[in-house]
């Protein structure tokens, strides 16, 4: 069966990864609550579309774990590595940040605690280690038979929740893990193509932007990275319909556009991958930059919407020739080699 990419799932993954960006430009507000009530949720999800489609049931765990590792931890290993070195030597002193302990951080390199001190250097990159430990969770649990993989999702989210209580934290996130392989699980058995039903979607749509306003006023200050849930039934709910809403959002601008703003949303969605790995540096230097030329404060910069948008905008178009040079150049830094991508979603899925 012929596999090809699927507009919808790489313009979901473009806008998740433009909130990501814009959510880590603003400092607080109202804006950065609302991103971060679904907005990491967003690729866990679409991480269990994917793996519904590329996935061989045939393949053992020993197979699949060098796999996602190679397209998943060499990734991370470079980019964090890297960043460890240009914070290290430089931002380290110009942000005055000896209080952050070197040696932790370069230890956390390996073993992947999830808290923002120790990923001073590059704090998304806790992503890539959970990403990796809730795929290979997920393998385990899709062997099982499917009543009790239902069961074991759910006792994984609960237990996933609880540990919110206890303060603990585990290497390579296994702790956030617990709740990630929920949202793969709803990808996985997500049916892309009833976006199509005009219908459904005018309901749900309405449905979801109203548990999204009743989550947001009662469970605001979200952060899967600080282990924030808060009500967890109103996290799961504000994030599911955050997920629908950006899913129509895509299936939309699929439906109604076409030209060079499509492809450059698709373009974007494909190597959200890079995006996500390098944004953070690179936002960190344009704000200053910025701030300098324009005499404009860093928190200013940083508080207002206008501005925020604007640097979110400068970012991206700064991570194009990066992403190009990567891509034509250095494809083994995303774990890929220089053969053409295979790819995703059924023809036809969307």
């Amino acid at each position: 069966m012929k596999l090809t990419r699927n507009n919808v799932i790489d313009i979901t993954k473009c806008i998740g990864i433009l909130l990501v960006v814009l959510g880590h430009v603003l400092l607080d507000g109202n804006v950065k609550n609302i991103i971060y009530m679904f907005h990491m949720p967003l690729f866990f999800f679409v991480s269990g579309i994917t793996f519904k489609y590329s996935y061989n049931n045939d393949i053992s765990f020993k197979d699949f774990a060098r796999k996602k590792f190679k397209s998943i931890m060499i990734p991370y290993f470079i980019f964090i590595i890297l960043s460890f070195i240009y914070w290290s030597l430089i931002e380290r002193k110009i942000r005055n940040q000896f209080d952050i302990s070197l040696v932790d951080n370069f230890i956390n390199i390996f073993v992947c605690i999830i808290k923002d001190d120790l990923y001073a250097s590059n704090i998304v990159m806790w992503f890539l280690p959970c990403l990796f430990t809730s795929q290979l969770l997920f393998y385990l649990i899709i062997k099982i038979k499917k009543h009790t993989r239902i069961i074991l999702i759910v006792i994984c989210g609960i237990v996933g929740y609880l540990f919110n209580f206890t303060k603990i934290v585990l290497p390579y996130g296994i702790e956030t893990s617990l709740i990630a392989v929920f949202y793969i699980y709803i990808g996985y058995i997500f049916d892309i193509s009833k976006l199509k039903n005009k219908k459904n979607i005018v309901y749900n749509s309405i449905f979801s932007i109203f548990s999204m306003t009743i989550c947001f006023i009662c469970n605001h200050k979200l952060s899967m990275l600080g282990h924030y849930y808060g009500n967890f039934i109103l996290f799961l709910m504000g994030s599911f319909s955050g997920i629908f809403i950006t899913l129509i959002i895509s299936n939309a601008i699929d439906n109604l556009f076409n030209g060079k703003v499509k492809k450059g949303l698709i373009y974007i969605g494909i190597n959200s991958l890079i995006i996500m790995v390098c944004h953070e540096p690179i936002k960190r230097i344009l704000v200053i930059f910025i701030s300098k030329i324009t005499s404009v404060s860093v928190t200013i910069l940083r508080t207002n919407l206008l501005y925020s948008l604007l640097i979110t905008f400068l970012i991206i178009i700064t991570m194009i020739p990066i992403i190009f040079i990567i891509n034509k150049y250095l494809p083994f830094f995303i774990g890929k080699s220089h053969s053409k991508e295979k790819i995703l979603v059924k023809e036809g899925g969307h």
